[in-house]
């Protein structure tokens, strides 16, 4: 290298950069050294990869001419392309977290470069091995792998319409033939996700995505979740759980056989110390038994609300052909030979119960001498 006519070059550069108060990314091409009349662009292209020690280069920078070429700006254009790229990855990553998807519209500006063209490359980048070490370890940090995935989509897709479908009802129990309110098939996706997990091939960060959001993974779990989403439903705007076994919810859901066949699980303790609890909470009745004490005592509550009492002759019969004086008599003869739990008793003494049949007679005399 001429070392002379490197200084040259060098010195007008400088003079220009100071005369134009620019960096040397702003020299435009058409600008040549007057001594020299080399095309200045074109020279710091070359010093730019002899700075990086490219082994492209034509020439070899000793010490001296390094430090020189520092001091105009030569280590920020050398990292510029970094920066730069840096700065597209920020603005996907505040895309993502604003639309919660990698996919890009094509036209999305991003420091004046079209951010979709950006990501396309990015993705052919990575198939085709040539992304660099940094890039690849700046993007895991970010936890932003699956924007180099092109099967990353339709999976974003599903995922935003799961997520907003569980910020709203606090579950995923949605039948394989649901669809949100703009038409999509949230439960056939959600049905793919679920044969991809039980194949291996979903992979540990869309596995946690969808934990976050209440997935349910076992169909036996599955199962037992939805019902006792829409038992829960019911009993909060019923107080009870007494349906018939052909009962359907609005939504089509047989609520009856799933209380039916839940009771026997519950009855031969087939279920989870977690389910029993959550079962207990809103009511389920345990067994045949029980089942029938409930729905004795819903009518009896019902009667009492209205009469404010429970003297009835033994045939009296509710209006929807409940033989509520046959239940009652069959509760005394039950309480008389304690087969009665405490809760129970206490749950008829607060729709008062009278135990005694003698003592009966006298209050129904009594009601009606008053």
């Amino acid at each position: 290298m001429d070392v002379s006519r490197w200084n040259q070059n060098f010195e007008e550069i400088r003079r220009y950069l100071e005369e134009h108060n620019c960096t040397l990314a702003d020299i435009p091409k058409s600008v040549r050294a007057d001594s020299t009349g080399t095309v200045m662009k074109i020279w710091i292209m070359e010093m730019r990869k002899a700075y990086r020690d490219c082994a492209s280069s034509n020439f070899h920078l000793n010490d001296e001419q390094k430090e020189k070429l520092r001091s105009i700006g030569m280590e920020e254009l050398v990292n510029q392309p970094e920066h730069e790229w840096l700065a597209h990855l920020m603005d996907v990553k505040q895309f993502y977290e604003e639309h919660h998807t990698f996919s890009v519209p094509d036209g999305t500006k991003s420091r004046n470069l079209n951010l979709h063209t950006w990501m396309v490359k990015q993705r052919a980048d990575f198939r085709n091995g040539t992304m660099s070490a940094e890039r690849l370890q700046k993007i895991q940090e970010l936890n932003m792998m699956e924007m180099l995935s092109t099967r990353d989509v339709p999976f974003q897709n599903g995922y935003q319409h799961a997520k907003e479908f569980y910020e709203k009802n606090h579950h995923l129990l949605v039948p394989e033939n649901f669809m949100c309110e703009d038409g999509y098939p949230l439960g056939e996706w959600l049905c793919a996700v679920k044969y991809e997990f039980s194949g291996n091939r979903l992979s540990p960060t869309r596995i946690r995505k969808l934990n976050r959001i209440g997935m349910v993974w076992n169909a036996e779990v599955y199962e037992f979740d939805e019902g006792y989403q829409h038992a829960l439903l019911f009993h909060q705007e019923n107080h009870h759980l007494l349906v018939p076994e052909n009962f359907r919810c609005e939504d089509g859901y047989e609520l009856g056989k799933w209380i039916h066949r839940t009771k026997e699980q519950f009855s031969d303790k087939r279920l989870t110390f977690a389910q029993t609890e959550k079962l207990k909470q809103i009511g389920m009745p345990r067994n045949e038994k029980e089942y029938q004490f409930e729905t004795g005592f819903r009518y009896a509550e019902r009667f009492y609300k209205e009469h404010h009492h429970l003297l009835t002759d033994t045939d009296f019969v509710c209006a929807d052909n409940f033989h509520l004086g046959a239940w009652i008599s069959e509760i005394r003869y039950q309480f008389a030979e304690n087969l009665l739990s405490a809760e129970q008793i206490r749950k008829l003494e607060s729709i008062g119960m009278v135990w005694s049949i003698r003592t009966q007679n006298f209050d129904v005399g009594y009601l009606h001498a008053k």
